[in-house]
Order: C-alpha cells, then structure tokens, then sequence
C-alpha cells in the first residue's frame, strides 16, 4: 500500500531522516520516500496507514487532517 501524507512541519533533511528511521523501527521493510521541500512522506508498507501516522506525529511532526 503507498500511501502519501502531507507533514506540515517538515523543515530539514533531519527531519526527512528521523521520520525515515521511526517508520523503519515499526516496518523495516517499509519504503520511504520524504519530500522535504514538497513536505510529503510517501510510505510503502504492510504497515496500516493509522500505524503510520501514529509514528510520525510521536516523532514530533505533525500530518495535515490527523
């Protein structure tokens, strides 16, 4: 399933790397893809879209409509 989020407080490639690493904690197999300029996360994983958005708003980020 790949599933793109707008993350309104994407501001760096640090954080690009640290939402990158919390979503491979949960899936290690997961694809991430994080657009920092477009501040999108582009996610493909078994991993339910709910899981997903859990991960990156306990990173500190925040996903638009969640």
């Amino acid at each position: 399933m790949a599933l793109k989020l707008k993350v309104s407080n994407i501001t760096c490639e640090k954080c690009a790397d640290t939402i990158t690493e919390s979503i491979h904690v949960m899936e290690p197999d997961a694809k991430v893809d994080v657009d920092v300029n477009a501040k999108t996360v582009t996610v493909e994983s078994a991993a339910s879209e709910e899981s997903i958005k859990q991960v990156i708003v306990a990173a500190g980020y925040t996903v638009e409509g969640y």
